[in-house]
């Protein structure tokens, strides 16, 4: 039997600093199929863009839909976009610059329609349309994983911005003073960072229950701090509390009254994770009075709200 969705049939691409995310998607919002892959950004854009291409094709194979048939392919890609001509023109994580994104994977794609957004706006857009945010106008969006990135919905539609790098809170400076790769808000919070700090304490011989001897995941940091770990809470609990202020100094300027959280160590830690952040944001935030609490939500979509994301804008 033929497989049964709801027209338009759209691709989604979250490309992230270490995974990929790719999937098909109706116009329910249904996830008909999705693979993944490593993002091994060293190996060149090229070779990026090439098995991207062949993933969409995969995914498509699971779905038994013809690549024809696809409406357009949408992608979320970390850093700074060019959105006339999907061109990727800053992305510190993954080191791409003036890397022609839309063009080179239409071309892989027989032409495919491909349209490219940063990575966290289209998946802040994933949560308002199909996830925990459904249905609020007003959103800043926040993932915290290898960097921190940030997306803001205002009256239910992306803010770009004047040139298009509209939500960029990781970039934000913190520390002014601070060396260079430690200036900046996601310096201070991002899963990468923490992790950085926990080993560096642990290698000066302060006890901690990881090993840090390998790869050290957000997993990992959440059984160590379901174990009690000091360092891992004290190095969570600093990150969230910086996060807090960061988020606050956003608010005085956009006034959003959801925040959704999102990345690995946010889907890993979960409330109590979201619960430090927002008693910081509280702490800082002007005005004090005269407005409701600032309501923090965890992701509902999860490792899919950008591939999610990526395909409703795809698809309008």
């Amino acid at each position: 039997m033929p497989p049964q969705f709801t027209p338009p049939i759209t691709a989604g691409i979250d490309l992230g600093g270490t995974h990929a995310q790719i999937g098909l998607v109706d116009g329910t919002g249904r996830l008909l199929a999705r693979t993944s892959m490593m993002t091994d950004a060293e190996k060149g854009h090229e070779d990026v863009i090439a098995r991207l291409a062949e993933a969409v094709e995969e995914a498509c194979a699971q779905a038994d839909i013809n690549l024809a048939k696809l409406h357009a392919l949408g992608i979320g890609a970390p850093g700074v976009i060019d959105l006339p001509t999907g061109t990727v023109l800053e992305a510190p994580n993954i080191k791409w610059h003036h890397v022609p994104l839309a063009e080179r994977l239409g071309q892989h794609l027989d032409g495919i329609r491909v349209v490219v957004d940063n990575d966290v706006n289209v998946t802040t857009l994933g949560e308002v349309t199909y996830g925990i945010g459904k249905g609020v106008r007003n959103v800043l969006g926040v993932w915290v994983g290898t960097g921190v990135g940030g997306g803001v919905v205002c009256d239910g539609t992306i803010a770009h911005g004047g040139f298009g790098s509209g939500g960029e809170i990781g970039q934000t400076v913190l520390y002014p003073d601070a060396p260079v790769g430690e200036m900046l808000l996601e310096h201070h919070t991002s899963r990468g960072f923490i992790t950085k700090r926990v080993i560096a304490r642990a290698a000066k011989g302060e006890p901690s229950t990881l090993d840090v001897s390998g790869r050290v995941t957000a997993a990992n940091l959440r059984e160590a701090w379901d174990g009690g770990d000091a360092i891992v809470h004290e190095e969570i609990t600093r990150g969230a509390h910086l996060l807090g202020i960061g988020i606050a100094n956003a608010l005085c300027v956009i006034a959003a009254p959801v925040v959704i959280l999102g990345g690995g160590l946010t889907e890993v830690m979960g409330r109590a994770y979201a619960d430090l952040v927002s008693d910081s944001i509280e702490a800082h935030l002007f005005p004090k009075t005269g407005r409701p609490k600032i309501d923090v939500r965890v992701t509902e979509l999860r490792e899919n709200a950008g591939l999610i994301g990526a395909a409703v804008m795809a698809r309008s």
